[in-house]
């Protein structure tokens, strides 16, 4: 079990106007951790308002709670915390916005990605965690709160989905027994991978059939883009999540590592970066300006999209001769 300090223990007993933010481009870690966060302060009788630059992906709008989330958070905020994100530029716009209206706010950062930079006033960052989510779970358990279903099911979805359901090198087995917990909960782990991992928009199917004709080998790295225009015609930004096409590509067993480079607005591209067991991608990804786990990683680069791919295909092809894979 990862257990709080004393001192973010006492942050988030002294806040009462909360304000909780997860990362850009969310994922089912970023959506299932800040959900699991506001039911946990709801059953503490808190004010809080839960916010993401991004829209809520589809996949996970069978959440509830979902409809809460915000991308202009407006409030009196005494405390902000931070989730699932590795460094200040993950939160995009929302962290400007701390800076510029709420500078002398604490910031409590809860996180498990190895190359956090541990930017807050209080950071608990385990990286031997399998998930925020992980976290927010063993936090519920310090502060004896009940196992409802509100808290249980957005948990389980962080869980799920930062383990590809089970399948990472990092599942031990207490992963195991807090699935466990959180299913006799009222968590649906079958609810979960149907709508999280199982189930995708027609809009997505042709947004991979675009996008595969553009799948290249250089070395052991595959990589495909997704340009803007693409992004636009087939959903806009709340669409373009590229994390099931990456874990797609990064099972090309010739690859060993994968890339999905996707255009999310003039001169603003997102990396998507996978590799397979053994692998570090996160090193490169925290040259590039990212983070994320040795498997997991990625970054955003503020540049073209054809600069942005030789940029990150060559601190990926060092990265690897340096582990001695060419």
């Amino acid at each position: 079990m990862f257990k709080p300090t004393d001192e973010l223990l006492q942050y988030i007993e002294q806040g009462q106007d909360i304000l909780v933010m997860s990362h850009i481009a969310p994922d089912g870690d970023a959506v299932g951790s800040l959900l699991g966060m506001g039911a946990l302060l709801k059953w503490l009788d808190k004010n809080y308002v839960l916010a993401l630059q991004d829209p809520v992906p589809e996949q996970f709008r069978y959440l509830p709670g979902h409809e809460q989330v915000t991308s202009n958070p407006i409030g009196d905020f005494d405390l902000v915390i931070g989730l699932d994100a590795s460094d200040p530029e993950r939160f995009g716009r929302l962290f400007q916005l701390y800076e510029e209206e709420f500078p002398s706010i604490p910031l409590v950062v809860i996180d498990h990605h190895i190359t956090n930079t541990y930017f807050g006033t209080v950071n608990w960052v385990e990286p031997n965690a399998v998930a925020t989510a992980e976290l927010i779970f063993d936090l519920s358990e310090v502060l004896g709160a009940p196992k409802t279903e509100e808290l249980a099911l957005p948990l389980l979805n962080g869980l799920v989905t930062d383990t590809l359901c089970f399948r990472t090198p990092n599942v031990v087995p207490r992963t195991l027994e807090i699935a466990a917990s959180l299913m006799n909960a009222g968590a649906s782990l079958s609810l979960v991978t149907e709508n999280a991992l199982n189930m995708k928009p027609f809009s997505m199917v042709k947004l991979w059939a675009e996008t595969l004709p553009t799948a290249t080998m250089v070395g052991k790295i595959i990589y495909a883009e997704i340009p803007y225009h693409v992004v636009e015609k087939y959903g806009g930004k709340d669409n373009y999540n590229s994390g099931g096409l990456v874990n797609f590509l990064a099972a090309v067993k010739e690859a060993a590592v994968a890339v999905v480079f996707t255009e999310r607005g003039p001169q603003v591209v997102d990396a998507s970066i996978r590799s397979r067991p053994g692998v570090d991608v996160s090193k490169a990804a925290f040259e590039l300006g990212g983070g994320g786990h040795p498997q997991a990683a990625g970054c955003t680069i503020r540049a073209p999209l054809p600069e942005v791919k030789e940029k990150v295909i060559g601190t990926l092809l060092r990265h690897l001769k340096e582990q001695g894979i060419e």
